[in-house]
């Protein structure tokens, strides 16, 4: 056999047994290694199992599972991070695109009986000829008789598509209108009430050139809604009061956009999150509008991006703040879907930080916390009630005709309007201060030295009182 052939088939032979000896080594099972150090989840898993393997009657292991990722969430100590189950997650996500969906109906109940006070602007109900004054007899044939206001706007608030038949009272006449729960934009920048025609009235007090904005929250249609409702301010603008009450936040960009409006330079907010990572919003010029005397209305329901809003506008000494202390939720969250349809995690990942490294997010024993006003007012006690029924009877399309309005307690019946500024003692004080432009200017000036001296670990300094107001300022 020539040499050649001979060493080709040595060479073959070898890639042979190599070849079988690692075939073999593969077959052979391989020894354990050290043990894995134990999971910090290995005890709720098997508290898990032996929920699923023990209890009677057997538990459902989704219920379990949703139960798990809420007590977690809930772990965290966090006031302001919750877990969305999949039923929940979609009116939230709505909420923050500026859209919400049912019928679009505001009701009331008097002495038993439902009464319509009127259809949302855009709403299935507005354009479904759904009136002010209307009694509801029954939604879908059931009696609502012995229901409350909320339970029955709960009702009527459906999912998108659902079709809903009100028999209504209209006069002497009973008739049943049927409609479809739709999706319908928010008008998150409103006035004090409607005209006739349904437009907003910004006006509250005509002679002395004083307007009204109450943005309910930020979402991306509010900036084109504020700069809109700006440029129908009617008549001699000489000051001007953006209510902030009850409003919940929404996105950081638009809060952002909001001040810059009314500021022309200095830090709008600093938003610090994990590891020390930081941005930083500074005002600019462009689409700063005209200076003008600003009061800001702000109370427990102001969050969020509403209280960036407010606190910038103060601590740059541009408005004057009333009413009471904020929420404390100065925080950037983030939505995150959750693996096998579990819903979603609204979770904080940040905080927002002011000029003069003021914090705004209320942490476990912190006494700094939120957004102070500087001429603090309590509402009326007792009004609250009949507060809310004013207020959404000025929101509705078109508005409630003389004998539909809520009537007084002497049976006259007086325009939403009207009641609301006599009711309403920090919206007063907002007004009787805008009448004082010299108190303006040195309240403002004095916001500003009470922004500054409040940040830091220091104390928070409280809101200013009666006793405190220098004897030239106005009392309420």
């Amino acid at each position: 056999m020539p040499k050649r052939n001979l060493v080709w088939l040595l060479a073959l032979a070898a890639v042979g047994l190599l070849t079988w000896r690692l075939a073999r080594r593969m077959e052979r099972p391989i020894a354990p290694g050290p043990r894995a150090p134990r999971g910090r989840l290995d005890g709720p898993a098997e508290v898990h199992e032996l929920l699923c393997r023990e209890h009677y009657p057997p538990p459902p292991p989704e219920m379990l599972t949703r139960g798990t990722v809420r007590g977690m969430v809930e772990a965290l100590g966090d006031e302001f991070s919750r877990y969305l189950a999949p039923g929940e997650a979609p009116d939230l996500a709505d909420r923050l695109t500026g859209r919400q969906h049912g019928l679009g109906l505001r009701v009331d109940v008097v002495g038993g009986e439902t009464r319509v006070i009127g259809p949302l602007a855009k709403s299935p109900a507005y354009y479904g000829g759904v009136r002010a004054g209307d009694a509801i007899l029954a939604i879908d044939g059931q009696d609502i008789a012995g229901r409350t206001a909320e339970d029955i706007e709960q009702i009527l608030h459906a999912p998108i598509g659902t079709s809903v038949v009100l028999t209504i009272r209209r006069g002497e006449e009973a008739k049943a209108i049927s409609l479809q729960s739709a999706e319908f934009d928010v008008e998150t920048v409103q006035g004090l009430s409607r005209t006739r025609r349904g437009d907003w009235r910004y006006v509250v007090a005509e002679d002395r050139g004083i307007h009204y904005l109450h943005v309910r929250e930020f979402v991306p249609s509010t900036m084109e809604g504020l700069r809109q409702a700006y440029r129908n301010l009617r008549g001699d603008l000489r000051g001007l009061v953006l209510d902030l009450r009850g409003n919940p936040g929404g996105m950081l960009s638009a809060a952002v956009d909001a001040a810059n409006m009314f500021l022309s330079h200095g830090l709008i907010v600093k938003v610090v999150g994990r590891g020390g990572r930081t941005e930083t919003y500074e005002a600019t010029p462009d689409g700063t509008v005209d200076e003008m005397p600003l009061v800001v209305l702000i109370d427990a329901g102001t969050a969020s991006a509403a209280e960036i809003v407010a606190g910038a506008l103060a601590a740059h000494g541009r408005a004057v703040l009333v009413g009471t202390r904020t929420r404390g939720k100065g925080c950037v969250q983030r939505m995150f879907d959750l693996p096998g349809g579990l819903g979603r995690v609204h979770l904080t990942t940040g905080e927002f930080v002011l000029a003069h490294d003021r914090r705004i997010l209320r942490h476990a024993g912190s006494e700094v916390w939120g957004v102070e006003p500087l001429r603090e007012v309590l509402p009326a006690p007792g009004h609250a009630e009949a507060l809310a029924r004013f207020r959404a009877a000025a929101e509705v399309m078109p508005p409630p005709s003389p004998a539909t309005m809520p009537a007084t307690g002497s049976g006259q019946a007086e325009s939403p309007a009207d009641r609301i500024l006599q009711l309403d003692v920090q919206l007063a004080c907002a007004v009787e201060l805008l009448a004082h432009p010299d108190w303006m200017e040195a309240l403002a000036r004095r916001a500003a030295e009470v922004a500054r001296r409040s940040a830091g670990p220091a104390k928070s300094r409280p809101a200013q009182t009666d006793d405190e107001r220098p004897d030239d300022h106005p009392r309420n």
